[in-house]
């Protein structure tokens, strides 16, 4: 899978209720591994876990120990709800 093509991955919490999409890829620069997803959350996922936009739409940080799996979309093993200590806004 190619850097661009998570760009277009959608987020889904555990049970399938959507979080947001990919906006970017957090690299560490000494191992070059992909650390986070950088999220744009969907208005009603922030509001529930407490993000508030700056202007517009929200982003955060969402670590890539959290991914249960990814195909065509990011599939998370926590639900929304769990979510709350495990985004942080970017």
């Amino acid at each position: 899978m190619l850097s661009g093509d998570f760009k277009k991955l959608t987020v889904y919490g555990a049970g399938m209720k959507k979080v947001g999409k990919v906006k970017d890829l957090d690299i560490d620069p000494t191992s070059f591994a992909v650390t986070h997803l950088i999220v744009e959350v969907e208005g009603r996922v922030a509001k529930q876990i407490g993000i508030k936009p700056l202007i517009g739409r929200s982003t955060a940080r969402l670590a890539v120990s959290i991914i249960d799996k990814i195909a065509d979309a990011a599939i998370l093993k926590l639900s929304i709800e769990e979510l709350k200590g495990y985004l942080h806004k970017k």
